[in-house]
């Protein structure tokens, strides 16, 4: 293990992450929202905008939306999240974060609850690209606009 963190205000950023692994492995999990305004999680990559793409598949009660594009951040979500639940777990993979030659490449899976219709959880499979040849050093962890922390952990493993 890396690093333990606890997530506070809008956004939390772990830094100086080891550089002698192939890639990182990244659970956040209790995640808790103030808010279900404008509620989500994105990741920031050595926290510079405009470096992702991805391709989404999310599942809500049965039914599968698809969706993608390039973005700022890795973006977490279809749906805003509820707020005051602790029910949300995600898990994302970078690999060969450590490169200064190429791209890197990143897979994300997790659960979360809706915070439009609470009733529903919401399942994310997502990949897509990290666009820089500079090596991954820090994560940013951040909310949408209007939301805080209310509680949840990043714990960050090295895989070799």
């Amino acid at each position: 293990m890396l690093s333990t963190t606890t997530l506070s205000g809008t956004s939390t950023t772990i830094s100086s992450i080891d550089q002698t692994y192939n890639h990182l492995l990244i659970i956040l999990k209790l995640l808790n929202l103030s808010s279900s305004t404008n509620s989500y999680v994105k990741i920031s990559p050595n926290a510079t905008a405009g470096i992702t793409t991805y391709a989404k598949i999310i599942s809500t009660v049965g039914t599968i939306n698809t969706q993608g594009a390039s973005a700022d951040d890795i973006d977490i979500n279809w749906n805003v999240w509820a707020a005051s639940n602790t029910n949300n777990i995600m898990a994302i993979e970078i690999f060969n974060y450590a490169a200064t030659d190429s791209y890197k490449a990143y897979q994300a899976s997790g659960s979360y609850q809706n915070g439009a219709a609470t009733s529903n959880r919401e399942t994310i499979n997502m990949g897509g690209s990290i666009l820089t040849n500079t090596a991954i050093s820090s994560i940013e962890v951040k909310t949408g606009a209007l939301a805080t922390w209310s509680g949840g952990t990043v714990l960050i493993y090295g895989v070799k």
